[in-house]
């Protein structure tokens, strides 16, 4: 126990320690008095929590030793007032939380030692007033990931500790910036690669031993920068056919063949469930690197996360339940994606073949998808919307409302086993557009194959057709812009208009170069089954519901 009296006749006093006294509490009040201390130990003492503010009074302090204690939590005012610090050694407690402000009050901070505690992440804020730190000790934390931005204020840092933090995975902007780096320990963890962004450090300079590494396509970049020697560093662990081989050793031609992209699987593509029931959703995935798997759920115009394993589980189905559901897997090559739809096993769903005027139906049935994606794109795009049943010939077609979003990646979609052009058609385009303020209007791409009953259609008739459409909804129109590219017989015979028939659709393609999505595809209702094709580029319907 500290009275609050106990250094009133010590106000010279530059060095303190109490360290092993068994204090329960920090004696705050008693340090009033010392305004020219510089080094505080307060070590291996059961202290719990430090109160707000409680060392403001120590406008010299350049060292704070808080080791081997109790601590959970670093608040906005826990280091108040320390102005002048240097040096925080913050190691073996159990932190877990630091708030954003905690280091905001010191711009001297040199050093600050955070091993052996419990973070699992450290936001970029934390460290924004830190413009004079050169040291960080983050070893012993179950960090797991590094984040793109975890690093970024941290300019001038000279020396980074991660070693046994678990770390399996570092995003490749992960160390972008941090020129000044001349020590990076990453020994010890679960890492299977690098990014690229090493490049430039020399290699005496990264600890890498401890790791199971994985010499395929991952690597490859690294491999090509031929700086940093991290190629005569790194064995590989996995494959096996590679195991304890240098990196250096394996051609850039065998890191490619290791990896192949995710092709995702589910075992029905409908399910009718009980209201009550239990719904257990599986979802599984092959590829190299193992593809990340996740469940989303698709719900009022946003994509929302409903589970991040192959395995998404609804304990009591309800008709709120019901909707679309998409598994998505995704690894270092590309992404992969399967759709689920759940409905209420006594509502009547469509038939497989419904007849082209039925204008009632609410939703077709999702087919099984199988996708070819890229990698290489970088731009994601949404959307929202109510599309119109499919009888839009007729003014006084019902419509479904459906709330959608779309982040498109790269990639193509049809169903499984059937074409999509037909073998003699071209195409010719024709376009019109409608919306209201406030809508977000970009473009939809139609493509329709068309078999004509007598062997010929022509284009005019498909554009009087969509211009006479547009004119009814302008004003006041629900809709998108649509581009309809038609496909014609390459004969040249003159068709009749009277041989335009409804347009018939059998599936839909999605074509888009944009990327790093949780969600890419959103099929809008019908009023029948497809018949022939349809392309979606590009969408966006409204922002909001109407």
């Amino acid at each position: 126990m500290v009275s609050d009296d106990t250094f009133d006749d010590l106000s010279n006093l530059t060095h303190l320690d109490l360290q092993i006294n068994n204090l329960v509490s920090v004696p705050c009040v008693a340090f009033t008095p010392l305004s020219n201390l510089q080094d505080l130990r307060l070590s291996r003492n059961p202290l719990t929590r430090i109160p707000p503010k409680c060392f403001s009074s120590l406008k010299s302090l350049e060292v704070l030793h808080l080791k081997n204690m109790e601590l959970t939590y670093l608040g906005k005012d826990t280091f108040f007032g320390l102005e002048r610090l240097e040096m925080m050694a913050l190691g073996w407690n159990n932190i877990h939380s630091i708030d954003d402000k905690a280091f905001g009050w010191h711009p001297n901070l040199q050093s600050i030692s955070l091993n052996y505690n419990n973070l699992s992440a450290v936001p970029r804020s934390v460290w924004g007033n830190l413009s004079t730190l050169a040291d960080l000790d983050l070893t012993f934390n179950p960090m797991r990931t590094l984040n793109s931005d975890t690093f970024v204020p941290l300019k001038t840092i000279a020396r980074l500790r991660l070693a046994n933090a678990g770390l399996s995975r570092i995003h490749d902007d992960a160390f972008r910036g941090l020129d000044e780096i001349v020590e990076l320990r990453l020994e010890n963890n679960e890492l299977q690669t690098l990014p690229d962004t090493l490049c430039g450090l020399i290699s005496n300079s990264v600890m890498l031993t401890g790791n199971p590494w994985s010499c395929d396509c991952r690597l490859q970049g690294l491999k090509a920068c031929g700086t940093g020697g991290f190629n005569e560093r790194i064995r590989c662990e996995s494959p096996p056919t590679l195991k304890n081989t240098k990196l250096a050793d394996v051609p850039v031609g065998d890191l490619v063949l290791q990896c192949q992209s995710p092709s995702v699987r589910v075992a029905s593509s409908h399910l009718m469930v009980g209201e009550g029931d239990r719904v257990e959703l599986d979802c599984d995935a092959s590829g190299f690197p193992e593809p990340e798997l996740q469940w989303l759920r698709l719900t009022e115009g946003q994509g929302l996360v409903v589970g991040e394993r192959g395995t998404f589980d609804l304990p009591a189905f309800s008709r709120n339940d019901s909707g679309v559901y998409i598994c998505t897997a995704s690894n270092y090559v590309g992404k992969d994606f399967v759709i689920v739809y759940l409905s209420v096993s006594h509502a009547e769903a469509p038939p497989a073949d419904s007849t082209r005027n039925n204008t009632n139906s609410r939703m077709t049935t999702p087919q099984p998808f199988t996708t070819k994606t890229s990698h290489n794109s970088s731009r994601t795009s949404y959307l929202t919307g109510r599309p119109r049943t499919g009888n839009t010939g007729d003014a006084d077609s019902k419509s479904a409302d459906i709330s959608l979003q779309l982040t498109p990646r790269s990639r193509e979609l049809t169903p499984r086993g059937e074409s999509l052009t037909p073998k003699n058609g071209r195409p010719a385009d024709t376009s019109c557009g409608a919306g209201d303020p406030g809508y977000k209007i970009l473009q939809a791409v139609v493509t329709t194959a068309v078999t004509c009953i007598l062997g010929t259609m022509i284009l005019c008739g498909v554009s009087s057709w969509l211009l006479k459409w547009c004119r009814r909804k302008q004003g006041r129109a629900r809709s998108l812009q649509v581009k309809l590219t038609s496909f014609v017989p390459r004969r040249n015979e003159r068709p009749s208009p009277k041989e335009l028939h409804r347009l018939p659709m059998s599936h839909l393609e999605l074509s888009s170069r944009h990327t790093h999505s949780t969600m890419d595809l959103l099929a809008p209702s019908l009023s029948g089954p497809p018949r022939r094709g349809m392309a979606l580029t590009n969408v966006a319907f409204p922002t909001h519901r109407v």
